[in-house]
């Protein structure tokens, strides 16, 4: 298992493989939202509004970053689902992208 939730600087692992992962990214972005929906709540309290930010995916090495914001009981916060072998690496491959 190699896909995350990153929200409030932890990565939380989840159930879903990369197919899985990019289907939804690509056909239905809030879908995809909705199924870690209740995984960010445990660490913001209750989702408001969410808002696709970026999508990077590259099915050549199957690593993908899907970023949102969300509006929450706390603000505003940045929520990724990532798939990667090192988190560290796709992270920063990620961050270099969007500058």
């Amino acid at each position: 298992m190699y896909s995350y939730v990153y929200v409030m600087d932890v990565f939380r692992p989840i159930d879903m493989d990369f197919s899985k992962l990019t289907e939804l990214a690509l056909q239905d972005p809030q879908e995809l939202f909705n199924e870690v929906k209740e995984i960010v709540e445990e660490y913001v309290g209750q989702v408001k509004h969410v808002r696709l930010l970026h999508k990077y995916i590259d099915t050549k090495h199957r690593e993908a970053v899907i970023e949102y914001i969300i509006n929450c009981s706390i603000g505003e916060v940045s929520v990724k689902i990532v798939h990667a072998r090192n988190t560290l690496q796709i992270m920063r491959k990620f961050y270099k992208l969007h500058q």
